[in-house]
């Protein structure tokens, strides 16, 4: 299950593995990270690359609902 919040709510654990992506809002692009729980590097592309559609679309979601964090969409997927 992917998890959108407003803002983080609580620390990223020392061994969440992170795969960053951009999105287009217009003329611009926007940065994108996705945070996993996975043990592995690997483990977490190939969530990243089965799922990209979906996240794609919560980051969109995302940046239509609460707006950018400092720039960034941060999306996190609770285990």
């Amino acid at each position: 299950m992917i998890y959108i919040t407003p803002t983080r709510t609580k620390p990223i654990e020392d061994d969440a593995q992170c795969r960053s992506f951009e999105i287009m809002d217009g003329n611009k692009r926007v940065g994108c990270t996705l945070t996993t729980h996975f043990e592995t590097r690997d483990q977490a592309s190939r969530y990243f690359h089965s799922n990209r559609p979906l996240l794609e679309q919560l980051a969109r979601k995302k940046m239509a609902t609460f707006g950018l964090d400092n720039g960034k969409i941060r999306l996190v997927h609770l285990p």
